[in-house]
């Protein structure tokens, strides 16, 4: 870890926001295999990548992505049925 990195305090409060839980997808070492974690962040998300790539920075692992960690599945299909319908 080198000297400019720091650690960013974070505070979980009581009652979680499920829409600011994510998953981290990350490497460690030469293991192809991704790996993940899940994790609170209540700003936006552009804020959530630079805080996970922060974290894989300090933790000295390779930063893939994040997704949200719950998701609306009714949602996820009126996107998907309103997507195809003109195709």
């Amino acid at each position: 870890m080198n000297n400019d990195t720091k650690v960013i305090e974070t505070e979980v409060p009581a009652n979680i926001d499920p829409t600011n839980l994510w998953i981290l997808y990350y490497r460690h070492g030469p293991s192809p295999f991704p790996m993940f974690k899940f994790f609170y962040h209540p700003g936006k998300f552009g804020d959530v990548i630079e805080r996970a790539k922060n974290h894989c920075t300090v933790m000295n692992t390779r930063f893939i992505s994040i997704r949200p960690a719950i998701v609306n599945l009714a949602e996820e299909e009126k996107r998907q049925v309103s997507e195809t319908q003109y195709v």
